[in-house]
């Protein structure tokens, strides 16, 4: 997102040394729920809609056997997850010829 001059809504120090990755089902599916993870590389927290999984990576690699996720190491993992008001709201909208350059973009890499 950086290289394409994207601003992340979370910010980019929010959570320090936890990587986030979103995968959002094609708009209309309402047989598959949104999947958001979020990992610091010792746990690894999923979220499938409104249900959380917590893995420890280290003792759990393959993901077989979830923690609780009342576990206090999910606490760090869900804050990268929730992004904070504050910083969401206070963003502008992006000007016309921002859209277009990222349109632009998009199609150099075959995305549209």
């Amino acid at each position: 997102m950086r290289a394409a001059g994207i601003r992340h809504p979370w910010g980019p120090d929010l959570c320090a040394g936890v990587a986030v990755a979103e995968f959002d089902p094609p708009t209309g599916s309402a047989l598959t729920p949104p999947l958001t993870m979020a990992t610091d590389g010792a746990c690894k927290l999923v979220r499938r809609g409104s249900v959380e999984e917590l893995f420890d990576l280290d003792e759990d690699p393959l993901e077989e056997h979830p923690l609780a996720p009342t576990d206090p190491r999910a606490d760090q993992l869900r804050a990268a997850l929730d992004p904070a008001p504050a910083i969401v709201g206070s963003q502008a909208e992006p000007r016309p010829e921002e859209l277009a350059e990222v349109a632009d973009r998009m199609k150099l890499l075959g995305y549209m």
